[in-house]
């Protein structure tokens, strides 16, 4: 008898804040996916110049991705998700998951070029 690996899917709730603008969202990706898989989004030029924070919230959930998310479209501020699966909804945490919390700051130039870190994480 074959033992068949278990499908996790990652899920992730989501703050995205830049100048005066405010994203929340749900992200969604296979843990069983094959091969790279790419997250694309940007910042519009005339944000480029404003702090770009994100708090996440992240977890594992066995099984694949709900139907309910779905793939952005680049460059989208319909789907601020990008690339990714995502939807507006946040997802609701299961009681017995283990969540990791991230933050992260982040600020472009003006030729969109990424310039990190402008924090140094505190330990």
């Amino acid at each position: 008898m074959t033992r068949k690996k278990a499908n996790y899917t990652a899920y992730q709730n989501i703050v995205v804040k830049i100048g005066k603008d405010e994203y929340k969202y749900s992200e969604a990706w296979s843990m069983g996916a094959k091969g790279v898989v790419y997250d694309l989004f940007s910042v519009p030029k005339d944000l480029r110049d404003q702090v770009y924070f994100s708090d996440a919230k992240v977890w594992l959930e066995k099984g694949g991705v709900d139907p309910s998310y779905t793939r952005g479209t680049a460059h989208s501020a319909d789907t601020p998700w990008g690339t990714a699966k995502g939807r507006r909804q946040f997802r609701r945490i299961p009681a017995d998951a283990k969540v990791t919390r991230r933050k992260t700051t982040l600020r472009w130039n003006t030729r969109g070029e990424l310039m990190t870190p402008i924090e140094k994480p505190k330990r």
